[in-house]
């Protein structure tokens, strides 16, 4: 096995590198207390290091040009933070469509399966699609996607370069902890009509009762009255962003419900020809596997001094 340390950038990260060892208890109370002190206890570094259990490393970013370059950020002292860290694996992650201001020695591209094909084709698109090595394209069902938005958004990849694996996904709750037989408020920054598909599934898969959903997480004031006219529910079940922890997690803990943190992961739904059968997640380990092996052996011929 590996062990990586994350990196992640984000608009709401801290003003100095902030550590997250690996294993870190981060409960909720252990986030409410972070908010309390004044930080963003939804940040990505944050969310990393509850649903991975890695060590993360929190840095911030301001702007973010065509090609991705950043106005501002102090990715640079995360990243020689993180090499403290004593990991084997270093995992940068962008914020948005920005990407961190170091060197990455290979690249996962992401793209939303209803991608304008022109922003594929046009502008800088091209340049991202050329840096990477496997593209993810997300969100590949309706309603958020149709199969010709899919279909128009692949080709426009390919126009552009038939070197990385591409492979269609779609995106499905994880809760980190049980729910099975629950009654479940669900609080998530997907649009209602896709929170309703997410809540079936996690119904389904988990066993659970979706009382109530909210789309509005990073809609504070909304968020508050979908909690308020929510029926009875025994467990928070909430993705860690935007205002998760300072307005949920508190409303929920005072209510006495349990808050359980839910994890967003890629489902493999297809791959195109040139990357082989769709397998679902052996696919994607696999894909994942063969890019981190691709940046020890580009690491090794050119190592950073």
């Amino acid at each position: 096995g590996r062990t990586p340390v994350v990196v992640a950038m984000g608009r709401g990260g801290p003003p100095a590198p902030v550590v997250v060892p690996a294993g870190t208890p981060l409960d909720p109370a252990a986030l409410l207390a972070v908010a309390d002190a004044g930080g963003h206890a939804a940040s990505d570094f944050y969310e990393d290091a509850v649903t991975t259990g890695a060590a993360t490393v929190g840095a911030r970013r301001c702007g973010g040009g065509l090609a991705g370059a950043v106005g501002f950020s102090n990715v640079a002292a995360a990243v020689r933070a993180a090499n403290e860290l004593g990991g084997d694996l270093l995992v940068l992650e962008g914020s948005g469509s920005a990407l961190p201001a170091v060197h990455a020695d290979a690249t996962v591209l992401v793209v939303p399966g209803d991608c304008d094909p022109e922003f594929v084709r046009g502008y800088l698109g091209p340049y991202r699609v050329l840096l990477a090595d496997l593209v993810l394209v997300t969100m590949c069902e309706p309603p958020r996607s149709t199969p010709a938005q899919i279909e128009a958004v692949l080709g426009a990849i390919r126009s552009i370069s038939r070197r990385a694996p591409v492979l269609r996904t779609v995106l499905r709750p994880v809760p980190m902890g049980m729910v099975a037989g629950e009654k479940v408020f669900f609080a998530t920054t997907a649009p209602a009509p896709v929170a309703g598909t997410l809540a079936a599934y996690l119904q389904e898969r988990y066993g659970c009762e979706v009382v109530a959903t909210s789309s509005r997480l990073a809609d504070r004031p909304a968020l508050r009255a979908d909690l308020e006219a929510a029926p009875a529910f025994d467990v928070l079940l909430m993705e860690l962003k935007a205002a998760a922890v300072d307005v949920a997690a508190r409303a929920a803990s005072a209510v006495g419900a349990r808050v359980v943190v839910c994890d967003n992961r890629p489902v493999v739904t297809g791959v195109d020809d040139d990357a082989g059968a769709a397998g679902g997640e052996g696919t994607l380990a696999e894909a994942v596997g063969r890019l981190a092996q691709m940046a020890d052996e580009r690491f090794g011929r050119h190592p950073t001094p």
